[in-house]
C-alpha cells in the first residue's frame, strides 16, 4: 500500500518546526503553565516575654493556604475542624488572658480564616499572639 504525500502538509509541518526552533520565546509562552510550587516566608512572633521569633521560608503547592504555610513552618495545634489555631510551637491561646493567634499577609490583617486565605509566591505571613481589648462598657 503506497501513501500519497501532500506537499502542502509537509510544508506546513516544516514551517511550524522552524518557527518553534527560531522563536523559542513564543514556544515557552505557549507552554508556560502556572507554577506548581510557591515559596513564602512565615514569621511567628511569640511576644516580648516569650521565646525568640521564628522565621522560615517554606515551599508549598500553588494555591496553598495560610494554614498550610504555618503548619509547614512550625508545630501547630488547631481545633477539631483544623480551621482555628490553638497553639504554635507550644504557645497556646489563653481565654483567661484573652490572647489569641492572629495573622497578617504582606502587612494586611486577616479578614477571613487561615484556611480560606490562599497565598502567592513571595508572600510574607506574620503570626502573633494578640491580647484582645479588656475595655468593658
Amino acid at each position: 500500500m503506497s501513501r500519497t504525500k501532500h506537499p502542502g502538509a509537509s510544508l506546513a509541518m516544516l514551517t511550524a518546526l522552524l518557527m518553534a526552533v527560531l522563536t523559542p520565546g513564543a514556544v515557552a509562552e505557549r507552554t508556560a503553565a502556572a507554577p506548581q510550587e510557591i515559596r513564602v516566608t512565615v514569621t511567628v512572633y511569640f511576644g516580648p516575654q516569650a521565646r525568640a521569633t521564628l522565621e522560615r521560608e517554606v515551599t508549598l503547592p500553588a494555591g496553598a493556604s495560610v494554614m498550610d504555610a504555618v503548619r509547614k513552618a512550625a508545630r501547630v495545634v488547631t481545633n477539631a475542624e483544623g480551621s482555628f489555631v490553638e497553639s504554635i510551637e507550644g504557645v497556646a491561646n489563653s481565654t483567661e488572658r484573652k490572647e489569641y493567634w492572629l495573622y497578617f499577609v504582606n502587612g494586611e490583617p486577616a479578614h477571613v480564616g487561615a484556611t480560606e486565605t490562599h497565598l502567592q509566591g513571595g508572600d510574607r505571613v506574620l503570626w502573633f499572639l494578640r491580647r484582645a481589648s479588656s475595655t468593658s462598657h
